[in-house]
């Protein structure tokens, strides 16, 4: 499959890496407050906005090189990779079970307002591998979602699940992403299908990332301007 050169390049990286993650650097770490399901852990990258405090779950990965802010709910097994931010401040982050935010990526949200009186969430669902530094403001992805490297996704956009989204590809406001298809930005240019070796299901990838990541430390229409290539196989 394509992406398995990808997950032995990291895997090897990982190994090189300590075995102890957020909870295994109680030094680092200090436990403001404990939920039904999860616990509130700050340190120099999980901070405080006001009031608001992120909501981590087990066995999350936090590089230390990437910032969360805010209100941002982290569910179990989620990974967030060197160099992200995430910044919960005017609205919530809310990241599903299994998912992983790679290197570089930036997730924030929109304000409430007399006109948009809830504002924008960025909504992720499980199972979604956002890739290498791409942006997502304000929209919801489903679940088994791959999200390719330097995509931009904007506010309102929502994206169904099952759905792959080609890497630079820029989602404009408010558009919906059909569920079971590929889509590339193209500038109007169509390129064939890829071949049926290179459509990877987004739950399998996650889930090798969650097993790299314990080895680390501590509905309208697709948009005609977005290419829609074929349907993800089952």
């Amino acid at each position: 499959m394509i992406f398995r050169a990808f997950r032995t390049v990291i895997a090897q990286i990982a190994q090189f890496l300590s075995e102890k993650g957020v909870a295994g650097a109680p030094e680092s770490y200090q436990s403001l407050v404990i939920y039904p399901d999860v616990e509130a852990v700050m340190s120099s990258n999980l901070r405080p906005y006001k009031e608001l405090f992120p909501q981590i779950g087990l066995r999350v990965m936090v590089d230390p090189s990437s910032v969360v802010i805010g209100d941002v709910r982290i569910a179990d097994d989620v990974s967030i990779w060197p160099l992200v931010a995430i910044r919960g401040d005017v609205n919530y982050v809310s990241i599903g079970a299994r998912s992983n935010i790679q290197d570089g990526s930036v997730l924030h949200v929109t304000h409430k307002s007399s006109y948009n009186p809830e504002g924008n969430p960025l909504l992720i669902g499980e199972d979604v591998t956002v890739g290498h530094k791409v942006m997502l403001h304000g929209c919801t992805i489903g679940n088994r979602i791959l999200v390719g490297m330097g995509s931009i996704l904007l506010d309102g956009v929502v994206v169904e699940d099952d759905v792959m989204i080609g890497a630079g590809s820029l989602v404009s406001q408010n558009k919906r992403l059909e569920s079971g298809y590929l889509y590339f930005w193209q500038s109007g240019k169509t390129n064939p299908p890829p071949d049926g070796g290179g459509i990877c299901r987004a739950e399998v990838f996650s889930q090798q990332l969650c097993e790299v990541e314990r080895r680390l430390p501590g509905s309208g229409k697709p948009d005609p301007t977005l290419r829609v290539f074929l349907p993800i196989a089952n």
